[in-house]
């Protein structure tokens, strides 16, 4: 029998019109979370428990900020903290998680307990109602160019891993918080994990379906420049090639 506990940490902010869907994707899940905890930042329409606690067959604890934090790290941090559970895994309010996810999540973890589990994703604009298969970078690919590749400089070529549908070991990411003052704070984690030489594990299968949105919780283009100046400047010495397409650009800049 498994000893892996499985929470799942969503953060919400004036979405309240996916946050439904997004819960009704971890009741369809194959394996079900042991933990959900949702961290509302402050909206001005925020969910209530008995609105939330129906639609899945699993513990809910529903947290309300008092004040907005300006960003998602926050929000994570805060659910992060509130866990019971071995191991988390992040979902924003407005993405679903395929079916199966938590499940092979799960069989990683069973054989390396501190990895970090990560997928594929589709992304979906619904202003064209278009979805496309983003792969997530995977260290093999690379390590077939070049077995002496570190995973930061792997990273380095690219922040394709994708937060939703992204876990870990709830003690790492308590001794490594999501930094509240940086922007991309994601990619920001991944590297400084990379760098203390956590090992990363892709499950071979897409995670979670991302709902493309014109709104940025970012900040400003000029803020989301200066956060990729701030990442390049903290963890490589020489500016990296920075190769990501045109649709990831889209998402952060346009």
């Amino acid at each position: 029998m498994s000893t892996i506990t499985i929470c799942v940490v969503i953060t919400h902010f004036n979405q309240r019109q996916f946050l439904d869907t997004c819960i009704r994707s971890l009741a369809a899940q194959v394996r079900l979370p042991d933990e959900i905890i949702i961290v509302d930042d402050c909206s001005s329409n925020p969910p209530s428990y008995s609105e939330l606690a129906d639609l899945v067959n699993a513990p809910l604890l529903l947290i309300s900020s008092r004040e907005n934090s300006g960003g998602p790290a926050f929000p994570r941090n805060l659910g992060i903290a509130a866990s019971t559970s071995s191991h988390a895994v992040f979902l924003d309010c407005d993405d679903i998680l395929m079916p199966y996810t938590l499940k092979v999540m799960e069989l990683v973890w069973e054989n390396n307990p501190y990895a970090i589990a990560y997928g594929d994703q589709i992304s979906w604009d619904p202003l064209h109602n278009k979805l496309s298969l983003q792969y997530a970078r995977r260290f093999n690919r690379l390590n077939k160019l070049n077995i002496n590749y570190t995973y930061q400089e792997f990273l380095a070529c690219g922040n394709q891993i994708f937060l939703s549908g992204t876990g870990g070991p709830v003690q790492i990411f308590l001794l490594n918080t999501f930094d509240e003052l940086q922007r991309w704070e994601d990619y920001d984690l991944w590297l400084r994990l990379a760098c203390f030489g956590y090992a990363f594990e892709h499950t071979n299968y897409t995670h979670s379906l991302y709902r493309l949105s014109q709104a940025s919780r970012s900040g400003t283009r000029a803020a989301r420049h200066q956060g990729c100046k701030d990442i390049k400047r903290k963890y490589f010495a020489q500016d990296p090639p920075w190769k990501w397409p045109f649709w990831y650009w889209r998402q952060r800049f346009i």
